[in-house]
């Protein structure tokens, strides 16, 4: 199961770019539930954070567009991950 996903983009791009995903997901429930120098996580609720939108240039993300992506998935358990 996808837990959360997210991507990077130029820190020039990033007050832009979240602004716009605040408001085409606005309709869904999400907002910024989490701040963090390098970027925010979008959701719900602080618990329901599954969207992150990161600032490749304050992450080492290395890519030819800034936009490195991320996605996580959830084990139902730790030795589910651990042992594969």
């Amino acid at each position: 199961m996808l837990d959360h996903t997210g991507f990077a983009v130029p820190t020039a791009l990033y007050d832009e770019t979240l602004d716009f995903y605040l408001k085409v997901l606005g309709p869904l429930g999400y907002q910024t539930t989490i701040s963090v120098p390098h970027g925010s996580g979008l959701g719900e609720s602080k618990a329901d954070t599954d969207f992150w939108i990161i600032k490749s240039d304050e992450r080492g993300v290395k890519s030819e567009n800034g936009k490195g992506l991320h996605y996580a998935f959830r084990a139902k358990s730790k030795s589910q991950y651990i042992n594969h």
